[in-house]
């Protein structure tokens, strides 16, 4: 049996044209993983924000997910264990 995992992120901004690492470039916010088998049965899930690590969140972004630094201050992770898990 096959299975299938779907990622959906979510962003500080939309992303910069160049270098992946940059000052200013869009950061991973929040991000969250389901995985399920080939008959669409959920084995796993998993959703955390991101702790910031020097970055902040923009207003066009807030306005279309509704995370605020505070709420990645508050309930995030660090992103190298949200990534590790």
């Amino acid at each position: 049996m096959k299975n299938y995992l779907f990622i959906d992120t979510e962003t500080t901004g939309f992303a910069k044209g160049g270098l992946c690492v940059q000052d200013g470039q869009a950061r991973v916010c929040q991000i969250a993983a389901i995985l399920a088998n080939e008959n669409r049965e959920i084995i796993g899930e998993f959703s955390t924000l991101i702790k910031p690590e020097g970055w902040t969140i923009s207003e066009s972004a807030q306005k279309v997910h509704g995370i605020t630094i505070k709420d990645c201050i508050k309930y995030g992770l660090e992103q190298k264990k949200a990534m590790d898990i």
